[in-house]
């Protein structure tokens, strides 16, 4: 009898599904989830990408359905912007998407961080990332940006996937974490929990109060660390962002530590 039960378990365990478990090869949904539009500006046509929605069977959609914007600013930023370049060319948008797809595909900077998402969040063969809830602030508020002031005073201020502080106030790039950070800021941008645009144009007015220097540039540069640490002590900017965390945790490709 103990050999019998020795040799079912030996059987069993030779078809678990983690035995039969394929790794998710998210380079071959590029094609699915990343949208390509030709669009006209002043009689000269452009492209652009956007994220959509996978269907559910698919291996990726857990993180890519969670957290398209996640997914879009990765895209945006750590991919070649030569990917796009004179595609416009070809005319056929058929043609045009084949051929992105497959320059993306080889673009070794984007494929090697979503192959890394995929292995932190859907694979679970790498294990994920510690970030502290003061290290999240610090890159979320690089994306209140201050323009320009106005002859009134006051200053001008942008939010948006291009324009950031990131590249000039931080030494080492955090993918997953930037991505993540703008995704929260997008989806509460004039929501009625978390309207981060009108915290936004609050701090704008306070420091617009204060005279910052007598030089156009310096005095938007003081405005922009102004800026900075004003809204790094947000307390709405970080109920967001936990509140987002604690949503998604499960697809996230990291760790959170409030405390």
């Amino acid at each position: 009898m103990p050999i019998c039960i020795f040799v079912f378990w030996s059987v069993l365990l030779l078809f678990t599904p983690t035995a039969c478990t394929q790794p998710c090869d998210i380079r071959a949904a590029y094609e699915h989830f990343i949208q390509i539009e030709i669009k006209q500006h002043k009689g000269k046509g452009y492209l652009t990408t956007s994220v959509i929605p996978l269907p559910e069977e698919n291996c990726a959609a857990s993180i890519v359905n969670s957290y398209p914007l996640l997914i879009d600013y990765l895209l945006a930023h750590f991919s070649s912007p030569t990917n796009k370049e004179d595609l416009i060319n070809l005319g056929d948008e058929q043609v045009i998407r084949q051929k992105y797809v497959e320059r993306l595909q080889k673009d070794s900077t984007f494929t090697s961080i979503m192959d890394e998402l995929v292995r932190k969040t859907i694979d679970k063969t790498l294990p994920l990332d510690t970030v502290k809830i003061d290290e999240l602030v610090n890159i979320a508020v690089k994306f209140f940006q201050i323009t320009d002031v106005q002859e009134d005073r006051y200053y001008t201020g942008k939010i948006c996937v291009g324009i950031n502080g990131i590249l000039q106030t931080e030494e080492r790039r955090v993918p997953f974490i930037e991505a993540f950070a703008f995704s929260v800021i997008m989806s509460h941008l004039t929501g009625i929990e978390y309207n981060v645009y009108s915290e936004f144009s609050s701090i704008i007015r306070e420091i617009s109060k204060v005279n910052l220097g007598i030089d156009q540039k310096e005095r938007v540069l003081r405005a922009q660390g102004a800026t900075y640490v004003l809204m790094s002590r947000s307390e709405l900017l970080k109920k967001a962002l936990l509140a987002e965390y604690a949503r998604g945790a499960n697809v996230l490709p990291f760790i959170l530590m409030v405390e």
